[in-house]
């Protein structure tokens, strides 16, 4: 478990109990709106004029001692919330008591999310996703949504997120010490055969991961690892996820995310989200029992490490062609695919490590063969058919990490 990458103590803003009722005001000259209270916190929300009308939805005091209204208002039809000085307000009535709930409670992401500027996709939402493991510190809670504080590009950003997408390092702590029986209509999880591992041990030889245990994470929409990889593969043993255009991926499409939710409604599991989880994985392990089929980890499997935006098994980018770029960028995931696909006699171009058309035709071509469907990029499953053609093929792994 990554441990948080900044430490909010620095800065220990008093985050505000939710108001009952918005307080109507308007701003008394131009003012900057930020997107938490203090001057640390990012400023793309830019100036507001003079009159404009706002809601202030409480009170928050600083440590400087310096009072900030957490205000709602609407650009064409369109909802924000923010953060401006107090002083620069002129309220229509009462303004709530500021009040103190949390100092920020350490916490990550369990998967990548959406950040709404309020609670909820009734807000206009922030251009760059929250990326999964970054560490947080939770606000408030309201309506479903947890207002969270992080760090990105130097600055604080505060925003909303689905609360479920985000565990306290309390609650991560306390999952496995306080375990209680699941509900009647919820399977019993099956002891998991394999904690997730990295992929920079380089062993002799792969190994059965057996039934994976995600530590408490859930992976969504446009998620790529081997545990989708995992659910993916079970799915087809148990007769979901068929067809000549469903290939294991290892990623998660709405192809998948339904199949998971028809499984699961078909196994008294009514209302999944069709995200993958530990429910997921336990139900499919009891479903399936002795005819698990086996995906192996390790050994030569260990070699995909370039494809991995961090050490863990647990975060494939897709590997996409730049060849639409004016000048295409030098990436190791390119040369590790041109390598490849040089050995198995589908790239017959110099490795430049730049994934361009002939880089882009190589692929296309092993997916055809290989009975992939063709893309423009490189899935977890066709790197993985890849390292294991490769290897069969007699080639040098050394030239791979």
């Amino acid at each position: 478990m990554k441990h948080r990458l900044l430490i909010l103590a620095a800065i220990l803003l008093i985050c505000p109990v939710a108001a009952q009722a918005a307080t109507q005001a308007a701003l008394n000259q131009d003012v900057a709106v930020y997107s938490g209270p203090g001057y640390e916190f990012s400023t793309e929300l830019g100036v507001w004029p003079y009159s404009t009308p706002v809601s202030v939805i409480t009170v928050v005091e600083d440590n400087s001692g310096i009072k900030w209204a957490h205000i709602e208002f609407a650009d064409g039809g369109e909802l924000y919330r923010g953060y401006a000085e107090l002083s620069f307000m002129t309220a229509y009535g009462s303004l709530n008591d500021w009040q103190e709930r949390y100092r920020g409670e350490d916490a990550f992401m369990l998967s990548d999310a959406t950040v709404y500027y309020g609670p909820g996709p009734g807000y206009v939402s922030r251009s760059v996703r929250i990326r999964q493991d970054t560490s947080v510190s939770i606000c408030d809670y309201e309506n479903g949504y947890a207002l969270i504080e992080y760090l990105r590009n130097g600055l604080m950003i505060r925003g909303y997120v689905e609360s479920g997408l985000v565990m306290t390092e309390r609650e991560r702590d306390s999952t496995d010490e306080n375990w209680q029986d699941p509900p009647e209509n919820e399977v019993v999880p099956v002891t998991p055969t394999q904690e997730p591992v990295p992929y920079n041990t380089y062993s002799d030889s792969p190994y059965d991961m057996g039934v994976p245990y995600l530590s408490g994470r859930s992976y969504g929409p446009d998620q790529m690892n081997i545990y989708i990889f995992w659910v993916q593969t079970q799915l087809k043993a148990a007769g979901y996820f068929q067809g000549n255009n469903w290939d294991v991926t290892g990623n998660l499409g709405s192809q998948t995310q339904k199949e998971i939710q028809r499984f699961m409604n078909d196994h008294g599991r009514r209302g999944h989200n069709g995200y993958v989880d530990q429910s997921v994985v336990d139900s499919l392990a009891n479903y399936l029992s002795g005819r698990i089929v086996p995906v192996y980890i390790g050994g030569y499997y260990d070699y995909m490490q370039p494809l991995f935006y961090d050490t863990s098994i647990c975060g494939m980018n897709k590997l996409v062609s730049n060849m639409r770029d004016e000048v295409p960028r030098v990436t190791i995931g390119a040369r590790w695919v041109q390598v490849i696909l040089s050995r198995l006699g589908y790239y017959t171009m110099n490795i430049d490590s730049k994934y361009g058309q002939g880089t882009d035709d190589a692929v296309r071509a092993f997916q055809r063969a290989y009975g992939f469907v063709e893309r423009d990029y490189v899935t977890l499953g066709v790197a993985r058919a890849m390292i294991e053609a490769y290897y069969a093929a007699g080639g040098d792994m050394g030239r791979l990490k």
